[in-house]
């Protein structure tokens, strides 16, 4: 049995890809949240919000 430390990761990012549109969701080590968005779905979109956020 492995035992996670989650102790170190600042937030938490999660990415619902869909046929028609895409979701963002991001959630802080304490469980606010602090991102929560539909996401543009064509690749040079996603390219540029990504580098933004980088």
């Amino acid at each position: 049995m492995t035992s996670n430390n989650f102790t170190s990761i600042d937030v938490f990012c999660a990415l619902d890809v869909g046929k028609s549109t895409h979701h963002g969701t991001a959630l802080l080590a304490d469980g606010r949240t602090t991102f929560d968005k539909l996401l543009p779905n064509g690749e040079p979109q996603l390219r540029e919000l990504f580098a933004r956020l980088g």
